[in-house]
């Protein structure tokens, strides 16, 4: 589990969509390849209902780290004079103002809150990976022995790689 947490943390780019000018939304994009930025937000739709609905302690650093990209995509939007026709249905499901209830949270802001919770088990996890994982300390790596899937020890790299789940935690709780 915790190379999956690892993977998906890095796969959703989060220190380039923290970036000014890092999601860039327009109906021809110039970095097509880069998920947010697609002319047409399909991935963006997909990953959002694989995401959102699961949250458990092995997903909290998923959950988080997602609503973190909702929230610059937010923002984003929210800078544009004009939001692009194939972008405004998803952002339009992120917002309130199209829901009944006017005291409704955008859906970043809950998603946080909901990472954040005691039963979502975020700072547990992180505790449980940072001093048991075989990926993060190396001494554990050792023990496991050849059957380990960490072949080479390197905790400053995975380390590293999880240190992406705190941009959203410093953004979201700045």
């Amino acid at each position: 589990a915790t190379l999956w947490i690892l993977i998906t943390v890095e796969v959703l780019e989060l220190e380039r969509v923290a970036e000014d000018g890092g999601i860039e939304m327009s109906a021809t994009p110039s970095d097509k390849a880069f998920y947010p930025s697609e002319s047409s937000p399909v991935s963006l739709r997909r990953i959002h209902e694989i995401v959102a609905p699961n949250l458990t302690s092995q997903h909290a650093c998923t959950h988080l780290a997602w609503a973190f990209v909702l929230s610059r995509l937010t923002s984003t939007a929210c800078q544009l004079k004009e939001i692009p026709e194939s972008y405004r249905g998803f952002l339009d499901s992120m917002h309130p103002h199209h829901n009944r209830s006017k005291e409704r949270e955008l859906s970043h802001v809950l998603m946080a809150r909901e990472a954040f919770s005691q039963e979502a088990g975020l700072f547990q996890l992180l505790l449980t990976l940072l001093t048991t994982s075989p990926l993060f300390v190396t001494s554990v790596t050792w023990k496991t022995g050849p059957g380990s899937t960490v072949t080479d020890p390197n905790a400053i790299v995975f380390r590293f790689v999880l240190k992406g789940d705190n941009i959203p935690m410093q953004t979201i709780l700045a």
